[in-house]
Order: C-alpha cells, then sequence, then structure tokens
C-alpha cells in the first residue's frame, strides 16, 4: 500500500456525515488507502476537529443535524484552513446548485463507489491510489 504523506505525515481526510455507518464505512476506506481520518457526526464536533487537525481535505454531508448545516460547516471550514479541498455529498442532486455559492471544490452524490470516493481525493490532492496503478494510470 502506498502511504500519502506530505512532509513525513499521512495526508488528513476529515469525514462528516450524520450516519455513524457512513462514517465508518468511509473511514475504513480511506484508511486503507492511506490516509489519516478522522470522522464527526454533525458539524460542530467536526470544526472541533478541523481546528486541532487541519484537514487536507473535507469530506461533508449536505444535511446535518443541529445548529450548524453542512454548508455552514464548510464555510466555516475555509475561513479556518482556505487550502483544505472540500467535498459536499448528498443523496439530492438539488445540493448540485449548491456547489458555486459554497465553493465547493467536488460534488460526491450518493449512493456513491467507494473506489470512486478514493479516485476522487487523489485527485483532488494530486496523489495516486493503487487501485490505478493496477489500471494501468498514469501517475501524477
Amino acid at each position: 500500500m502506498i502511504s500519502k504523506k506530505v512532509g513525513g505525515a499521512l495526508q488528513r481526510v476529515l469525514v462528516v456525515d450524520d450516519r455513524p455507518a457512513i462514517c465508518s464505512m468511509l473511514e475504513r476506506v480511506l484508511e486503507k488507502a492511506g490516509f489519516d481520518v478522522c470522522a464527526a457526526t454533525d458539524g460542530c464536533s467536526a470544526l472541533g476537529m478541523a481546528k486541532s487537525e487541519m484537514p487536507e481535505v473535507a469530506i461533508v454531508d449536505c444535511s446535518l443535524p443541529g445548529r450548524m448545516s453542512g454548508l455552514q460547516l464548510l464555510d466555516a471550514l475555509k475561513q479556518i484552513s482556505p487550502t483544505t479541498k472540500c467535498v459536499l455529498m448528498s443523496g439530492s442532486s438539488e445540493a448540485v446548485s449548491a456547489l458555486e455559492r459554497a465553493g465547493v471544490d467536488a460534488f460526491l452524490e450518493k449512493p456513491f463507489d467507494v473506489v470512486t470516493v478514493v479516485d476522487l481525493v487523489n485527485s483532488l490532492l494530486g496523489t495516486h491510489s493503487n487501485h490505478e496503478e493496477r489500471r494501468g494510470a498514469p501517475r501524477r
């Protein structure tokens, strides 16, 4: 497995979804792909993690419970870490219209394939995955 390292540290991905099963699944898949992953089920917890962990990529569900929606969380993330790549995920195609307003780097429509998620994160970071190597894809 190829670890995704920058300056000796694994690249961090923050996953935020109100469904713990989705968080756990994405955490396992992305860790297996060589990323350091932290997960939260609400916006306030995620914001606290982001302040201490400073992720390179944040994958955030559009519909989060509590005081902070997914779009509000993305706005807050961009304030504390403007270089963080932000991915909005949703089961609703209506969320696509929010992409331009929110400064989102990518959209992930639910349901999604786990290979698609890993490839998306690699693309945003300019890295490559074992999956791409097996396909014979050129290194970026």
